[in-house]
């Protein structure tokens, strides 16, 4: 038997289906920019997951629901997929979720806490949100969208490489804003952050303008 016809083609699939998969992983990013955030989940999904979070940074809530919600049901142990369900059920920057869309963000993170199989970071991340969904019955929004902020710090601090964290922390303070304070203590202190979010939209603008362009 001749094996090097055999090694041949062995390798030229390979090729193949590396290709292929890079050009369904491009066809996921389409127009989102460029995102990486690794997750303990099965690394098949990994694009998935890159592609539903640049659809959150895109302000595409609903489309990052569903995509993370599909991530689930592929790998019900990816914990940080139901971390996503939580932050697309919440629109931080528009307004408070509604009563239902709490209890589906607080179903979401309750189950990422359960899962053991993510890293301390994933944790950090979970345990973030879960100080926003908890006691919403008992604690008022920018009381939970304050904790949520203090958190996001205490996280960027401890991952000073995370440009996810320092996005996230960046945008947070105006989740907590009151409409009523004429001080603008909130908005002033995004504002002491803004070049954590113009160096995301300069690395954005170029492959997702939509989403760029609604940064500062």
């Amino acid at each position: 038997m001749c094996f090097v016809p055999l090694l041949t083609a062995a390798i030229a699939i390979a090729v193949i289906r590396g290709a292929s998969g890079q050009a369904e992983n491009d066809a996921l990013m389409a127009g989102r920019g460029k995102v990486s955030f690794v997750v303990s989940c099965d690394a098949n999904l990994q694009p998935r997951f890159d592609a539903a979070l640049a659809a959150l940074h895109s302000f595409w809530y609903g489309q990052a629901l569903n995509e993370f919600t599909s991530i689930t049901e592929a790998d019900p142990n990816c914990a940080m997929s139901y971390w996503g369900i939580a932050m697309s059920v919440w629109n931080q920057l528009w307004a408070p979720p509604r009563p239902d869309s709490l209890k589906k963000g607080l179903d979401a993170i309750e189950k990422a806490r359960l899962i053991t199989r993510k890293s301390p970071r994933e944790s950090d991340y979970v345990e973030a949100l879960a100080a926003f969904y908890s006691d919403a019955d008992t604690l008022d929004h920018p009381t939970r969208a304050t904790a949520y902020a203090r958190k996001m710090e205490q996280l960027a601090q401890r991952y000073p490489d995370d440009r996810e964290a320092e996005i996230f922390y960046a945008l947070s303070p105006l989740a907590s804003a009151d409409p009523l304070d004429k001080t603008y203590k909130n908005q002033l202190n995004a504002l002491s952050l803004r070049s954590t979010l113009q160096a995301m939209r300069a690395s954005l603008l170029a492959n997702a303008p939509v989403r760029a362009a609604v940064l500062v």
